[in-house]
Formats: C-alpha cells, structure tokens, sequence
C-alpha cells in the first residue's frame, strides 16, 4: 500500500454562485453533482469547498482501492501461470 501525507492545496477551479430568494447556491459545471448552498453568498462557497473536498478525498480513496485490486488480481495470474 503506498504511503501519503494529506496537504492542502487550492486549485483555480470555476464555480457558478446564483442568489436566490431565500439562499445562496453554488455549483461548480465541471464535477457533476458539486452543488452548495448556504444562507449566504460566503456560506455556499464554504459549503461547496467542503464538499468537493470531501468528493476528491473519496476518488482518491477508491483509486487507491482499485489499485490495490489490480496488482492483487496481476500477482494471481501470475502465480497460476507460474504454477503451470
């Protein structure tokens, strides 16, 4: 398994803040489903940070898996080619 360390970092990536009636709203059309709201404009940004945050942390979680997956299936194929 590989070994990281968390760091933080901020990327310039373009996000859509609508006022509505009663709420703020944001969404960024570059991750499908990124949506936010708060009660104020500066909330919904916050809001949307912490979810993408969060989003990106899960990919990287099940990319690790997966990779995990991979080289566990290769080194059984080679076992049973090996053993042939």
């Amino acid at each position: 398994m590989s070994r990281f360390t968390r760091a933080t970092v901020r990327p310039e990536i373009p996000i859509i803040v609508e006022e509505g009636p009663t709420s703020w709203g944001a969404f960024v059309p570059s991750v499908p489903g990124a949506i936010a709201t708060g009660r104020t404009r500066d909330e919904a940004i916050h809001n949307l940070e912490a979810g993408l945050s969060l989003h990106f942390e899960v990919l990287h979680e099940e990319r690790e898996q997966e990779d995990l997956a991979l080289a566990q299936a290769a080194a059984q194929a080679e076992r049973s080619h090996s053993s042939t």
